[in-house]
């Protein structure tokens, strides 16, 4: 979980990351919860990736950069999935490839500078794919 945490607008976008985190399977369902906000900014996370032995900061798991990703415009719980490899009939999370490591890109955008918003990340639900 990556819990209470306040971001401040500044009229525009800017992003921050989390720590890297090893990933936990082929799939991953990730929860923002925004407990409370000032004005009207929106928060995006976005998952990034990459192998242990890759320098730099990664890639955003998404295809077309961002594809996937929570957008959190309110007071509430917002999800979104991601998935590890190629996809097979109509898994809707075909567009991402969650690598060895994975953590989340923070991007606040909208609202005045000084608008705020606090929020946290639920702790993430990892799953393996099963073959039939």
């Amino acid at each position: 979980m990556f819990d209470a945490q306040i971001l401040i607008a500044t009229g525009s976008t800017y992003a921050v990351f989390s720590p890297w985190s090893p990933r936990g399977g082929d799939y991953l369902n990730a929860t923002l919860n925004i407990a409370a906000r000032a004005g009207s900014p929106t928060l995006k996370v976005y998952v990034w990736t990459k192998n242990s032995e890759d320098a730099g900061d990664g890639e955003d798991a998404g295809l077309t950069d961002g594809a996937v990703y929570i957008n959190g415009t309110d007071v509430g719980t917002f999800t979104a999935q991601w998935r590890s490899g190629a996809a097979t009939g109509s898994a809707a999370t075909a567009n991402a490839a969650l690598e060895e490591l994975a953590r989340y890109k923070f991007e606040i955008s909208g609202g005045s500078a000084g608008d705020w918003l606090a929020f946290r990340m639920m702790t993430p639900i990892w799953w393996d794919a099963v073959q039939a």
